[in-house]
């Protein structure tokens, strides 16, 4: 991963975030984490899930 400007980038500098979004996207959502140097994009389908009261039933 590089930043805006071609330079590398450090995961591990949380410090860095400014602005973290989910936004709708036609298939589900784009999460668009924003850092001082860089921006990560994501899409992804919604998620699905199914509440099982008794999962020791089966």
């Amino acid at each position: 991963m590089t930043t805006d400007d071609g330079g590398p980038f450090d995961l591990g500098n949380v410090n860095g975030l400014r602005l973290d979004e989910i936004l709708p996207h036609p298939v589900g959502c784009a999460h668009e984490p924003r850092f001082t140097a860089v921006t990560i994009p994501v899409t992804c389908a919604h998620p699905v899930a199914d509440w099982d009261p008794d999962p020791g039933a089966d």
